[in-house]
């Protein structure tokens, strides 16, 4: 059998954050809030890799990532991988589930995680699900 590991994530991928929540995003610009970046109690903020798909793949992917949860969709942050590195963190892939990866290394001092996530937040493009 050959490998069938994911490839690596090239600085110009594009990776996506799902919003869940109406108070993850402002309307005015249009982007998602730095609280929708935060990490989660693991450390690691989950982000899907996007490249080479259309928008209703990407919304696949959200419902997949919604999970149990009883929000539904609200729509997502997209940007470019190269502003992980930029904000001071890191990423990796990690499948399963598929095209998933994670933001990773974020500093354990409260005001720099807040930082870190409003640096995401500023180079990120909100795209609403209708």
């Amino acid at each position: 059998m050959g490998d069938v590991s994911p490839k690596p994530i090239d600085d110009d991928e594009s990776i996506c954050r799902f919003v869940f929540s109406t108070q993850d995003r402002q309307r005015d610009p249009l982007r998602a809030k730095p609280e929708a970046f935060l990490p989660g109690r693991d450390g690691e903020t989950s982000v899907s890799r996007v490249y080479g798909l259309d928008e209703s793949a990407i919304l696949e992917l959200g419902k997949l990532a919604r999970g149990t949860r009883p929000e539904s969709l609200k729509g997502y942050a997209i940007l470019t991988a190269s502003e992980v590195p930029r904000a001071d963190l890191r990423l990796r892939v990690d499948e399963p589930p598929l095209r998933h990866a994670v933001i990773y290394g974020w500093p354990e001092d409260k005001s720099k995680r807040i930082l870190a996530a409003i640096d995401l937040a500023q180079a990120s493009t909100m795209r609403l699900v209708a």
